[in-house]
């Protein structure tokens, strides 16, 4: 289907609310050192400024305008019948790239026949790699990658509750407990030094007379009445008691919790906060692992791998594969037409994540700030398991 000395590639942006963020992608295709067919679909008839900019700064691109939003997955099928080149590029409106690199990625493509589908590395505008989920979705992973964005602000939360003072001191207890800290050394008490004889100090009289006297030197009980010595160990030896070693207090704390619950447990403070900050330090690292292993992040390729998802935010596909699959999958809307193009695609050739390349992906995260876009991730990943099961 290649067209005779005419460009190898296609590339198609869907807008639907655009700013002029996607005037940078346009330039990027536009100075890309590989001739490419520029199709810009917009899904918004409304919207005719931004449509305007870029059709007087780069008369070459396409202007395809929908009567209605049609989605993104059904937006990029608007151009199935128009591309004619060996490989079509799905690229979003807020992208940024070298101008050789589509070069580079057609020319790697070239040299690996049985690749169909290629995906790059993606950074974030200030350098920092913006790790995208690479493996197949997940219930587990999906409501990982959803609350993982909570993880920094529990860990936070839980370094709040570890500056209260009764944390360090259960915490402490418990490592000692385990044996993973050595025990504390007691304090030697001195003994006061036997005072010699002196008859100038020496108070007369009997030992009876002597104990009233020392008695009398006492401080005084709440009834105003000399507190005498042997009360005053007594009364000592109570509040020792009454007044538990950090390892007693975590016992009771873990006794309570099993009797009481949880609920009743966490309205003690601040004997709980050292369950409090670890529960909720353990959850959320517990989020971001998942996250991490969702992304590879745990363990990021540092050469070409076959993945099994490439994300639709910039992703190089052959036409002649693209024609194959029917584009995208109309059913979903909004999300998860880029999972389901990727399994589709991997049953007829290799999807492959490649770090060599790189693009700079302004990333806004719709989907989190507000609640429609999220309404919409929740359907599509409903209708998403449905098709491919509901794997957890």
């Amino acid at each position: 289907m290649a067209v005779l000395n005419g460009p190898r590639l296609s590339a198609c942006v869907v807008l639907y609310q655009p700013d002029e963020e996607v005037l940078e992608t346009v330039r990027s295709l536009a100075e890309s050192t590989c001739p490419v067919d520029i199709y810009i679909v917009n899904n918004n008839p409304g919207s005719t400024e931004i449509p305007a900019m870029i059709k007087a700064g780069w008369p070459q691109a396409e202007i395809i305008t929908c009567s209605r939003n049609l989605g993104y997955g059904e937006g990029n099928n608007q151009v199935i019948n128009r591309i004619h080149g060996d490989y079509h590029l799905i690229c979003n409106p807020d992208i940024s790239f070298a101008p050789d690199l589509l070069q580079r990625m057609i020319r790697w493509m070239d040299d690996h026949p049985d690749v169909g589908v290629l995906s790059p590395r993606v950074l974030n505008p200030d350098g920092t790699e913006q790790f995208l989920p690479r493996r197949a979705p997940t219930v587990r992973y999906l409501l990982g990658g959803s609350l993982s964005k909570h993880g920094d602000r529990l860990l936070e939360k839980a370094d709040r509750l570890a500056e209260e003072g009764m944390h360090h001191r259960l915490c402490e207890a418990w490592w000692r407990s385990q044996g993973l800290l050595p025990e504390e050394p007691r304090p030697v008490e001195e003994e006061e030094p036997v005072q010699p004889f002196d008859k100038e100090t020496h108070v007369p009289g009997t030992a009876i007379e002597r104990m009233q006297s020392h008695a009398r030197q006492e401080p005084l009980d709440e009834s105003g009445r000399a507190q005498p010595v042997y009360e005053r160990m007594v009364r000592s030896s109570r509040e020792a008691e009454a007044d538990p070693s950090p390892e007693e207090t975590l016992e009771a704390a873990l006794a309570e919790r099993r009797e009481r619950g949880l609920v009743g447990l966490l309205s003690r403070r601040p004997t709980l906060t050292f369950l409090r900050s670890e529960r909720i330090r353990r959850c959320a690292y517990r989020l971001k692992r998942l996250r991490s292993h969702y992304t590879m992040e745990d363990a990021p390729p540092t050469g070409p791998v076959e993945v099994d998802f490439a994300t639709g935010c910039f992703l190089l596909i052959r036409t002649k594969l693209f024609y194959r699959l029917g584009g995208f999958d109309r059913h979903f809307f909004l999300y998860h037409e880029d999972s389901d193009l990727t399994l589709r695609a991997r049953g007829q050739a290799k999807v492959v994540y490649n770090p060599e390349f790189c693009v700079t992906h302004a990333w806004h995260r719709a989907s989190s700030h507000s609640l429609k876009p999220r309404l919409h991730h929740i359907v599509s990943s409903i209708r998403f398991f449905n098709k491919w099961g509901w794997t957890w």
